[in-house]
């Protein structure tokens, strides 16, 4: 028996010290074609309430979290990244059991059009790429699905951004 245990063990580390010989960090396979960006304000022509100020700094401490990216101003980046809102999307999933015309969740959506520009080769890396992020409000114990969606918008904005940042990082 002791045997089996040695040989078990032996194969065992053989295959750690084999499937770690090839890890690399996650994120983008070649180095990025600039240095810093640029993230002018968020422009918003959908009806999503007062989100384009969160869109705005989300996306600025998303990117400034991703190694050897800085986030600059417009005259000393090397690239901008122009994000435009273009829709905002509610749809009921599910309904109170006591009125079926009252909300007892939905689905929001938010839709960002990305722009990602090199400022010093004059490239378009990628043109209005759509964006989306999706949450599910719940409003089952209050009837004030307004004061809940507003609530949610700063959770929404972050999940758009960290889909945002993983676009621009993983531009090919």
């Amino acid at each position: 028996m002791k045997f089996f245990a040695k040989i078990f063990l032996l194969l065992a580390g053989c295959a750690m010290v084999c499937s770690c010989a090839n890890y690399r960090l996650a994120g983008t396979g070649r180095p990025l074609p600039f240095d810093s960006i640029c993230v002018p304000p968020v422009k918003n022509i959908s009806y999503a309430p007062q989100v384009a100020a969160l869109l705005s700094n989300a996306v600025i401490n998303e990117l400034s979290r991703v190694p050897n990216l800085s986030v600059e101003n417009a005259d000393e980046a090397d690239a901008v990244l122009e994000i435009k809102i273009v829709d905002y999307i509610r749809r009921t999933v599910a309904t109170q059991g006591r009125d079926t015309e009252l909300a007892a969740a939905s689905s929001l959506e938010l839709i960002a059009s990305c722009t990602l520009k090199n400022l010093k080769t004059g490239e378009v890396i990628f043109s209005d790429r759509k964006v989306r992020a999706r949450n599910v409000v719940y409003t089952l114990d209050s009837n004030d699905q307004i004061g809940e969606e507003y609530q949610n918008m700063p959770i929404l904005a972050r999940e758009l951004a960290v889909r945002i940042k993983d676009t621009v990082i993983g531009i090919w």
